[in-house]
């Protein structure tokens, strides 16, 4: 917190001299100085402006100045004293910066000191005011494309510092596909000082993106070693200036006396902004998706395609699929405006009724490219298409199978566990063995996304008994399959409430141990960095509002990505102790975790058609058997 927290807000209209605006619209530059100094003496005396009155008029006089007064000397005073209303009024004065900035940046042509310190650190404090960089991107671009160097260098540095102070997890996503191929073509001007500011904002936007975005963005600039190194040497200093920044507004460690009841308050009210939250600079790569241009898949599918997907000929089928497929693995975002809603039930219909299993199995692909390509828009196909991925399951040849698995999980994921609770309670009824095993491994990879705060708790406690009924069944893989799916549940809200909830059982060691087996995978799969944000969610879940009746379940809301669920899931940081009487078998080889649907390879590269992986099914063909054994 600083000090200005604590100051009290002063209106400092009714304190400027009776013939200000005389003086400032004087003839005589001396005089519009005098009343310029005057006001810049008000506005550093008084360093918290009151937000209760209006500035417009006063700060539109002083953006006039700076736009058109002849003498420097009257420009620079005008700067400064916007700097102060901006510092004064912090995320008050916002309104003012979107039109202060294109004269600010029009006023950098001027290379005397006198003038250009006054706007760079005007410029600072206009732009620290405002919540997101994004509505001053035409400004920030037409700023960048003028000809002057001196317009061009100090453009391209103000969006370094700017980007300097954002958490990775608010980039703006938008900014940063539109100005970084205009950056990097500024890495090649004829101006020295321009290319320099031109690699220290590509720094900054590295820092936030990750390396592999940004190369993926830059395009052929991405081979210059001599560039990439620069911008690689610009992002660690971005680093540091946010952490630094960061420290200035992270709350003082609390003395043993102090009360836990006085919050420090938020970093972006005391900042002024949401650009400057207090939030760990430490943060994973930004997902590739959301650089990648969206595509209409509906204007460009395969001549023919509505012909073939009815044809009698299963290869006809096959060949109109494998076009759609090839389409959206090379495109894997989607137009989110399109209307998909044809394509989805025709390819439900493909995927529920064709008698080939190849034609089959290309339309659940298709379906997860849908998925995955729309992300939480594919959430309105999703009670549609559940129940017949999970019907589909009675299919044991990997052919169908592996394609079901992967579609399973991306239909999913664009919605909640929630949202799907029901049916999946249904599939877990049926007496399919097939149906029931891979239902039980569906819960299982859906369980090891959560944590005991994520967990829908209600839908949880209907599948539980479904699940350790299927810990009885005559099928060893259902069997084993169920532990696996109670061992991830346990990793994921606890051993005290998982094992209340699986009270019927507790006590039969030889179920528990087996349990306990997977558990321990579990907590082998999450690794030591996510254990302590486990512990924490836990016992967060376990706080004095756990006493209280759970509370009626509000709408579902979209599954969490990959990167936002790593960062809070975690199990607890020591290993559970088993049941008495029952002994902790030797953890088996841990598989490798299926990859997220979520993980989508860089923008530039060529992907490989959807869930083709041969050795992904071979690892899930190594686990199945593995299940196998271990009954």
């Amino acid at each position: 917190m600083s000090n200005w927290d604590y100051i009290d807000e002063v209106d400092i209209l009714p304190k400027l001299p009776p013939n200000f605006d005389e003086l400032r619209e004087s003839k005589k530059w001396q005089e519009r100085k005098e009343a310029l100094e005057t006001l810049l003496k008000l506005l550093t005396d008084n360093e918290r402006l009151s937000t209760k009155v209006s500035y417009a008029e006063l700060v539109g006089n002083l953006q006039t100045v700076l736009a058109k007064d002849a003498n420097i000397n009257c420009q620079a005073l005008a700067a400064k004293c916007i700097g102060k209303f901006a510092t004064g009024l912090r995320t008050k004065f916002a309104p003012f910066a979107s039109p202060l900035l294109p004269v600010i940046f029009e006023k950098m042509k001027e290379k005397k000191p006198v003038l250009r310190e006054p706007l760079v650190e005007c410029s600072n404090e206009v732009g620290r005011t405002m919540t997101s960089i994004e509505p001053s991107q035409e400004d920030i671009l037409a700023a960048l494309a003028k000809p002057n160097p001196q317009i061009k260098q100090q453009t391209a540095l103000f969006v370094g510092r700017q980007l300097d102070l954002v958490v990775p997890a608010k980039q703006p996503k938008g900014f940063v596909k539109a100005i970084v191929p205009v950056l990097g073509k500024l890495t090649g001007d004829a101006d020295q000082d321009v290319r320099e500011a031109a690699l220290q904002a590509l720094g900054a936007i590295q820092r936030l993106i990750g390396d592999k975005n940004l190369k993926s963005l830059l395009g052929d600039l991405s081979t210059d070693e001599g560039k990439m190194k620069k911008i690689g040497e610009y992002a660690e200093k971005s680093a540091a200036t946010f952490a630094e920044e960061q420290s200035k507004f992270a709350p003082p460690a609390p003395a043993a006396s102090t009360s836990s009841g006085a919050a420090a308050p938020s970093a972006a009210a005391s900042t002024g902004g949401s650009s400057r939250p207090a939030e760990p600079a430490a943060a994973e790569e930004a997902d590739p998706w959301d650089f990648i241009d969206a595509f209409d898949v509906l204007d460009k599918m395969p001549d023919g395609f509505d012909t073939n997907i009815e044809s009698k000929k299963w290869q006809e089928r096959k060949e109109a699929l494998e076009g759609l497929l090839q389409l959206l693995t090379n495109n894997p975002k989607l137009e989110p405006k399109a209307n998909y809603g044809a394509l989805v039930e025709r390819l439900q219909k493909v995927l529920e009724k064709d008698a080939n299993i190849n034609v089959a199995a290309l339309a659940a692909n298709c379906l997860t490219g849908l998925a995955t390509g729309l992300r939480t828009k594919f959430q309105q196909f999703v009670i549609s298409v559940t129940p017949i991925i999970f019907e589909k399951f009675k299919e044991k040849k990997p052919t169908l199978r592996d394609p079901l698995i992967n579609c399973i999980d991306a239909v999913v994921a664009t919605s909640n566990l929630e949202a799907v609770g029901e049916i999946v309670l249904a599939a877990l009824g049926k007496p399919n063995p097939s149906i029931k095993t891979q239902t039980n491994l569906f819960l299982q990879r859906t369980f090891m996304k959560l944590n005991s705060q994520t967990m829908p708790k209600k839908t949880l406690k209907t599948l539980i008994p479904l699940l350790i009924k299927h810990s009885g069944d005559s099928d060893s893989e259902v069997r084993d399959a169920s532990y696996a799916a109670m061992g991830a549940m346990m990793r994921a809200i606890g051993e005290k409430p998982a094992l209340q909830l699986l009270a019927d059982i507790v006590t039969d060691n030889i179920k528990m141990g087996k349990i306990k087996e997977y558990h321990q995978k579990a907590l082998a799969e999450a690794g030591p960095a996510e254990i302590a944000a486990m512990v924490q969610s836990i016992h967060k879940a376990d706080a004095p509002a756990a006493a209280v009746p759970p509370k009626k379940a509000g709408p579902p809301k979209s599954a969490p990505k990959k990167e936002e669920v790593d960062e809070e899931e975690s199990p607890e940081e020591e290993p559970l102790k088993l049941p008495p009487g029952t002994e902790k078998k030797k953890e088996e080889k841990k598989p490798s975790p299926r990859e997220n649907i979520e993980n989508e390879p860089p923008v530039a590269a060529k992907v490989e058609l959807l869930l083709a992986d041969n050795g992904e099914k071979a690892q899930r063909i190594k686990e199945e058997k593995q299940l196998k054994v271990s009954s």
